[in-house]
């Protein structure tokens, strides 16, 4: 995420200035899961589909997204 964020490719803004503002305050900090997930994924398919959703098999399924969206880039590569 360090990577896509200093090479300028995070477009959402909000979770760029979220970042920014996380690595200001301490440069070894980990991406949540939800901020992962809008960076890799920025589709959105489940807020879209049910916003209220935040629970552990919500997270597993933008996991799987993140993970799938990772090998799709080093598949490209």
């Amino acid at each position: 995420m360090r990577e896509l964020f200093e090479a300028g490719k995070i477009q959402d803004l909000v979770t760029r200035e979220k970042l920014a503002t996380k690595w200001d305050e301490r440069s070894d900090s980990w991406v949540s899961v939800f901020d992962s997930y809008m960076i890799m994924c920025p589709g959105d398919i489940y807020d879209k589909v049910h916003p209220e959703l935040y629970r552990a098999l919500n997270d597993a399924m933008r996991e799987a997204e993140i993970l799938y969206s990772c090998l799709e880039v080093a598949k490209e590569e």
